[in-house]
């Protein structure tokens, strides 16, 4: 799982054959955003802050999902994940 050790947030971008893909992160809320290029697919694992978590895509109409998971992202554009509650 990715730490943030004390980061007010954390940010980056990296170049894909696919295109950019980019991540921030805001692990006082906690919010995750990540935006993916056409033809690309992302494993996205979240942080600890998000552990016990329950987390939607603010973005996206998606179900809400435990933070203890892991999702895949396949389609192009940006999403962004929000604690909504702990889980169940």
């Amino acid at each position: 799982r990715p730490v943030s050790a004390g980061l007010p947030y954390i940010q980056g971008s990296t170049v894909t054959p696919m295109g950019t893909v980019t991540v921030y992160f805001d692990p006082s809320t906690p919010t995750l955003s990540v935006e993916i290029p056409p033809d690309c697919v992302a494993t996205v694992v979240f942080p600890q802050e998000f552990r016990g978590l329950m987390v939607r895509d603010i973005d996206r109409a998606h179900p809400a999902i435990s933070g203890d998971e892991t999702t895949v992202l396949s389609e192009a554009g940006r999403y962004t994940f929000a604690a909504i509650g702990t889980a169940r």
